[in-house]
């Protein structure tokens, strides 16, 4: 029994030893298994799980899973680049995001398309340039400035105004200037004003507006009774049909200058009615060297047409009012306050009763030769 109960320790000895053993060589199996699989992870490529593209904007690095497409990134406010803008002439944006688009590039070639960024891609993303708007050019005039010097009765154009020309540059969406080039300097118009007044004479010119009308007869009689010359500027509206009275009036040397066609205030028409005004009253008197222009108002336009047409403007420089003060007295108290040497009188033959101003002849005549004036036309005036 002995023997048995020895035999089973031993028998026992060595059935544990051989477990032992069996463990020992399990867990060195399980240790190479561990060691390959964990060289397995670290040289085998992870299939996507763990691979991540470099994404680089305006010099920051950014990284995203392996597979995002462009259109995905642009999700990414920050990532994706934003469009340029449009800009006027000043730089000031016109409209945001309208210009050219952001600038993209994937491992240093041009994007094109939607492409997938593969592990390990390096995206470049840049904000799309800002684009200027177009110009566009456009050529005007430049006015000419207006000169009037001197002073007196008569007016006449020294030198007449010429438009410049120019080019102008504008933005062509925000219409704002960008550059103008002076292509022809303008010139300007000068009119010159002068006196009437002879040095070392007394002279006066009476004239008589508006004519002719039922009062002209009266006052060519009133005239002719004291042998005294005048200058009648006849209206042409007037003077159509009446020949033979302007031919009777030159005949006793009296002078007919124009008035305009129909007493507009030249200033304030059109180029082709002023043109108009003056040449058709031209026409219906048998010609002229003088216009005074209705109201005595004139510009250097009426002043360059007159010129144009072969006149002079001739204004006056005593105003008796005569179609006001229907007075005989009134009438001569104006012309003895304000007549001086070179005196040019005004008065009326047209219009409404000129029966004052008629009779008021003989008294301004003898007050004038009473105070050494002698009388003559406008034109012998100057």
């Amino acid at each position: 029994m002995a023997r048995d109960v020895h035999r089973g320790h031993e028998d026992g000895g060595r059935i544990g030893r051989s477990g032992l053993s069996l463990i020992g060589r399990a867990t060195t199996t399980i240790g190479i298994v561990l060691a390959l699989a964990a060289v397995a992870f670290v040289l085998v490529p992870a299939q996507g799980l763990n691979s991540r593209s470099l994404v680089q904007i305006n010099g920051s690095t950014y990284s995203l899973p392996s597979g995002t497409s462009l259109s995905r990134l642009d999700q990414f406010s920050r990532l994706a680049g934003r469009p340029g803008s449009l800009l006027d002439i000043t730089g000031d944006v016109i409209a945001i995001g309208q210009a050219e688009p952001p600038l993209r590039s994937v491992n240093e070639s041009t994007v094109a398309g939607d492409p997938l960024l593969t592990d390990g891609s390096i995206m470049l993303v840049a904000q799309g340039r800002y684009a200027l708007e177009n110009v566009k050019a456009r050529a005007s005039e430049i006015p000419f400035e207006s000169k009037i010097t001197g002073s007196g009765p008569i007016v006449r154009l020294a030198q007449e105004g010429r438009l410049g020309k120019k080019e102008v540059f504008t933005g062509s969406s925000s219409g704002r200037q960008a550059a103008v080039f002076i292509l022809e300097q303008p010139q300007s118009s000068v009119v010159e004003r002068s006196s009437s007044k002879k040095p070392g004479e007394k002279l006066a010119a009476l004239t008589f507006d508006d004519g002719p009308g039922p009062y002209t007869q009266a006052i060519i009689d009133a005239l002719a009774a004291k042998h005294v010359p005048a200058t009648f500027f006849m209206l042409g509206s007037s003077a159509a049909g009446h020949k033979s009275l302007i031919a009777d009036i030159r005949a006793a040397w009296h002078e007919v200058e124009n008035h305009s066609w129909s007493h507009p205030q030249l200033t304030k028409v059109t180029p082709d009615v002023l043109r108009s005004e003056i040449s058709r009253t031209s026409a219906a008197i048998g010609g002229a060297h003088f216009l005074r222009p209705p109201y005595g108002t004139y510009n250097a336009a009426v002043a360059a047409e007159a010129a144009n047409q072969g006149l002079a403007i001739a204004l006056w420089t005593v105003d008796t009012l005569d179609w006001k003060y229907q007075d005989v007295d009134q009438i001569m108290a104006r012309v003895r306050d304000q007549t001086k040497p070179g005196a040019i009188i005004l008065m009326h033959d047209g219009g409404d009763n000129r029966a004052q101003t008629a009779a008021a002849i003989p008294r301004i005549v003898d007050w004038l030769f009473a105070n050494g004036y002698s009388l003559t036309t406008v034109a012998k005036l100057l």
